[in-house]
């Protein structure tokens, strides 16, 4: 694994880990103390979310960018980009609420279940296209091993 990929996953799970760990320390209402850990868990999610937010850029650069010209468009692959969307954007609103938004919507909700789909379409996405890719480097290497033998 390139020291990218380990750092991108690292940087995925350090989110899912103190995301998970920040909706738990949630109080139950308004009236509840926040629990001693809240202020840790939004202060680590935050760094990682910084961190990915800069690797957002060479994912854009090196792996969907080249998808795009490809004209090579996965529905996993699209679905996982829109639900990053939503999440980046109900983070966003999550530190600054808007005062227009409906009563009825509860933004940490979305914020909440769209992450948790992500958590389910991220690692497929990574592992169901991961052996086409190595197929089709091998079969490039057996023609060009071919074109030379002869």
């Amino acid at each position: 694994m390139k020291h990218g990929k380990l750092l991108l996953w690292f940087v995925y799970v350090g989110m899912v880990i103190t995301g998970i760990g920040l909706y738990l320390t949630l109080p139950a209402s308004v009236d509840d103390f926040p629990h001693p850990l809240q202020g840790d868990f939004r202060m680590w999610h935050g760094l990682f979310v910084f961190i990915s937010l800069f690797s957002i850029g060479q994912i854009f650069q090196e792996h969907i960018r080249k998808q795009i010209k490809k004209w090579r468009r996965y529905p996993d692959g699209v679905i996982h980009l829109l639900l990053w969307s939503v999440v980046i954007v109900t983070g966003f609103l999550l530190y600054y609420p808007p005062l227009w938004l409906p009563e009825w919507f509860n933004l940490s909700n979305t914020h909440w279940y769209v992450s948790l789909a992500i958590i389910a379409v991220l690692p497929f996405h990574a592992i169901y296209h991961r052996p086409k890719r190595k197929f089709k480097k091998v079969q490039a290497r057996r023609t060009t091993s071919e074109a030379t033998a002869k």
